[in-house]
């Protein structure tokens, strides 16, 4: 039985309709999303998922030290000074992008001074020496406290005669509560490690856990806690009583509940020990919170090779270097690797600090400088922009180092002026590149669109020889936590073969303890320098890439390669493809995966040139079916020598135009090779074995035609000439006729290549007449010294000029021979032997043909 709804009870059921619709929509729409993450060949942006201490090296408030510098001079038992060689001098070099009032305070020296900056300027403070903390675990007044009303960078300057070092400050908003030391080995009793910690709030409390023993004998590894009031400095010495000892402080653990500023390094060190030459080491720690996993170390300018030391944050951090595992570490352990001399990237698989040190003076490679420490930057906390003073006047030579994303080289700026980028160069098989460049002392802005890094070294020369500082220039802090890596692995080709890969010396570094982009679509290149191999660059190294997990080989498809190993958290992983031994085109699938679990699929294509050396290689994310087939597009030029023969029907012909012969002329081959023409070929290669070109060019046709007048026409009288005594003589005369004009020619070949090197070919040639011209002579043939009384010479012209005899177009078939000779990378030298044969007449109505014997030599480049 049938209901018919009315009107009213319809209306009472819109409510809940309308509801449900929403309802339903919502959930459609929550699934689609949900399926759509699922299914997604491509991952969505990586989240940001960090809390952030907005900070960076500027700020308006800092608390700042002087450690210990070298030994304590003696004093002059007569006159009760030092010597002014052997003085310290601290120093404070203040910067800022605006005008701005500065107030210094030392409250243990009842030190306070006002001043004004001018915006762009940099700005030199003298501190009076007493500031410098001497003691060791003893609560000092010795802080330097600075406030600024705007934003500025600062950085502190420690110095003795031919012993100094730089660090930058940073300000409030950058420190926290938790630091790990780096330092160096001690040089002799007096020359130790040491660190220094400023509390920056009253009721601060610190605990210390030391990696070697300290000078009041607190022992390695024990941790004892200070209680610090505002602006107190709390200096740690090493003990260097322990003979044999390393006395480094390396890795030692400070903790705090409120913010503190610690400072580390070494009062006076020789590196590597027992080269010659210690400098003071310093520099501001970051916080742990503010450590990274991946750096990039560069070269120093004008040094042969440096130290790192890479200290773990955590227990079981990986350590790598080039993508090569070199140290697994528990926290507060530290790798080192003494004899760097190339661009290194160094990557962890949790949080690390990274020291870079320059040798010291006589090392046997250069004499530049002193030993001095740097902190690099992490790229996680890399910035767009810096402003930096050089810390330090005299004879000097200031140099900073940028690490660049490669795709933001050209946007860069020194002092608001483009940089040129060919002083930028690739940094290894990274997604960076490095310039190391010379700045002026004064104060220095650099800017690009992307982040990137910076630090800031010098060396002296002059009465400043023997000396060197080195600083952090800038960075962000923020606190880097666990981040969900939603990225999947990255594939690009290098250009690079095995002989010419990065050499360092990591194989002559082992671990040391303490005591205790985006992606291109496609990527491909042409490689022609035999023999020649690529490698594949897997990687996983970007700002919160996790590391690499596993990378297999899922169908070679006709390619001999191999799947890398892979140590788990590795940031790179080559796969190397032999183009030499590969004696066809093939296919291969290659799958990544990363340690968070992202998983990636990429299509390896090789194109074999079976010409050359010119192979096609590409790389493309995804699962491709069929790689794209090479195709070969080449231009060159070449000359051409040929033998010509003119070819007359047996009865020959006795004139052309108005013009008649009392002879018949007869064909001729001119027996001498001679540069008849050149011009340009465009080929196209569409197989292994078949190809087409093009050729355009000029051309002649040397050689000459004979018609003798037969003895008895010739005539007697008419025609006087002369022998060398003067007298009269009878002549017998005749004809020659020559072919003057110059022809465009084209030429469309088919090419068959018999092996890599050696071609045949074949096709078709038109000559285009573009002067139509002709030459006539009248000849003496005998006596052989009888010459015409008007030009004293054995001929004399009758016509020079165009005639509308001549054909406009010479067809002929070409067939012949060639072969090619690879020069450099897509350039090649090439021979052709040629033979054409002639289709038309040279005159119209008679038969007169010619054929050639060519030799083309010329250069190709494949496109």
């Amino acid at each position: 039985m049938g209901i018919s709804p009315n009107t009213t009870s319809f209306r009472k059921f819109l409510p809940a309709l309308y509801w449900c619709a929403v309802a339903g929509s919502f959930v459609l729409f929550s699934l689609g999303n949900l399926f759509a993450q699922e299914s997604s060949p491509k991952p969505a942006p990586q989240a940001k998922m960090r809390e952030a201490i907005r900070a960076t090296s500027e700020g308006r408030e800092f608390w700042l030290c002087f450690q210990k510098n070298s030994i304590e001079p003696e004093r002059d038992a007569r006159t009760n000074r030092i010597n002014p060689k052997d003085q310290i001098f601290l120093e404070l070099f203040l910067t800022s992008g605006e005008d701005t009032k500065v107030v210094i305070e030392i409250d243990g020296l009842l030190f306070r001074q006002e001043m004004r900056i001018r915006g762009g300027t940099v700005v030199n403070v003298k501190i009076d020496t007493a500031a410098q903390v001497r003691s060791s675990e003893v609560p000092e007044r010795l802080a330097v406290h600075i406030v600024s009303e705007k934003t500025l960078s600062v950085y502190g300057l420690s110095h003795r005669y031919q012993t100094t070092d730089s660090y930058m400050g940073l300000p409030v908003e950058a420190l926290g509560t938790e630091y790990r030391t780096v330092n160096y080995y001690k040089l002799r009793e007096d020359l130790i490690s040491q660190f220094a910690i400023i509390a920056t709030q009253d009721s601060t409390s610190v605990t210390i856990t030391p990696t070697s023993p300290t000078f009041t004998k607190k022992p390695a590894n024990l941790p004892f806690t200070v209680n610090l009031r505002k602006g107190d400095v709390y200096q740690v010495i090493a003990s260097s009583a322990s003979k044999g000892s390393p006395a480094d402080f390396t890795g030692s653990l400070i903790q705090a509940n409120k913010p503190i500023a610690v400072f580390s390094g070494h009062n006076g060190a020789y590196i590597p020990i027992p080269e010659k030459g210690y400098n003071h080491l310093v520099e501001q720690l970051p916080p742990l919170s503010a450590w990274g996993r991946h750096y990039y170390v560069g070269t120093l300018l004008g040094r042969t090779r440096s130290t790192i030391r890479v200290v773990a944050a955590e227990d079981d951090t990986k350590v790598f270097a080039n993508g090569k595992q070199v140290a697994t570490l528990l926290a507060g352990e530290y790798y080192e690797n003494g004899a760097v001399n190339g661009m290194t990237q160094i990557t962890g698989d949790k949080r690390i600090l990274l020291a870079q040190y320059a040798h010291g003076f006589e090392n046997g490679l250069d004499s530049i400088g002193d030993p001095m420490m740097i902190l690099l930057t992490p790229t996680q906390q890399f910035l767009k922009k810096y402003r930096f003073a050089t810390p330090t006047r005299g004879q000097w030579h200031h140099y900073v180092n940028l690490v660049v994303p490669k795709e933001s080289v050209e946007s860069m700026r020194l002092d608001g002026r483009p940089m040129n980028p060919q002083v930028f160069k690739p940094f290894g098989e990274s997604r960076y590149a490095i310039a190391q460049i010379e700045v002026s002392y004064g104060t220095h802005t650099l800017e690009g669109t992307e982040n990137f890094g910076l630090y800031s070294y010098g060396f002296g020369y002059g009465d400043d020889s023997y000396d060197a500082y080195g600083n952090m220039v800038g960075q962000s802090f923020l606190e880097l936590r666990e981040v969900k890596d939603t990225l999947a692995p990255m594939a690009n080709l290098s250009a690079a073969s095995v002989l010419a890969s990065q050499q360092n010396s990591l194989s002559n570094s082992s671990p040391i303890s303490s005591p205790s982009s985006a992606q291109n679509p496609r990527v491909s290149l042409r490689n022609s320098i035999a023999p020649q191999i690529s490698k594949v660059i897997v990687s996983d190294d970007r700002e919160d890439d996790k590391g690499l997990a596993l990378v297999r080989i899922v169908d070679a498809g006709g390619l001999n390669i191999v799947a890398p190993s892979v140590v788990a958290g590795a940031p790179q992983a080559e796969i190397i493809l032999n183009e030499q031994a590969q004696t066809q085109s093939g296919r291969a699938i290659i799958e990544a995966s990363d340690v968070a679990g992202n998983t990636q699929r990429f299509t390896l294509c090789f194109t074999k040139d079976q010409v050359g050396s010119d192979n096609l290689i590409s790389v493309s994310p995804g699962v491709q079916e069929y790689c794209p087939q090479k195709t070969l597009w080449y231009g060159g030029v070449f000359g051409t020598l040929a033998v010509t023969a003119h070819t007359l029907a047996p009865s020959g012909f006795n004139g052309f135009d108005n013009f008649r012969t009392v002879g018949n002329f007869a064909g001729t081959a001119d027996g001498v090779l001679r540069l008849v023409g050149g011009g340009i070929v465009v080929g196209y290669r569409f197989s292994p074995t078949w190809g087409i070109s093009a050729r355009l060019g000029t051309e002649s046709f040397p050689g000459i035609l004979r018609a003798p007048d037969p003895a008895s026409a010739s005539p007697r009288l008419d025609t006087l000439t002369l022998d060398p005594s003067g007298r009269p003589t009878l002549t017998q005369q005749g004809y020659t006729l020559a072919l003057t004009s110059v022809y465009a020619s084209l030429s469309l070949l088919a090419e068959c290549y018999l092996s890599n090197n050696f071609y045949a070919l074949a096709g078709l040639k038109t000559s285009l007449a573009i002067t139509r011209s002709l030459a006539l002579n009248r000849i003496i043939i005998t006596p052989s010294n009888a010459v015409y009384a008007n030009t004293r010479t054995a001929e004399r012209e009758i016509f020079n000029g165009a005639s509308e005899s001549v054909a406009t177009l010479l067809p002929s078939v070409v067939g012949g021979i060639g072969v090619t000779v690879p020069i450099w990378r897509n350039i090649a030298a090439f021979g052709e032997l040629t033979y054409a044969h002639p289709l038309g007449t040279v005159l119209v109505g008679q038969e007169w043909r010619i054929s050639q014997l060519s030799l083309s030599i010329g250069g190709r480049m494949r496109f």
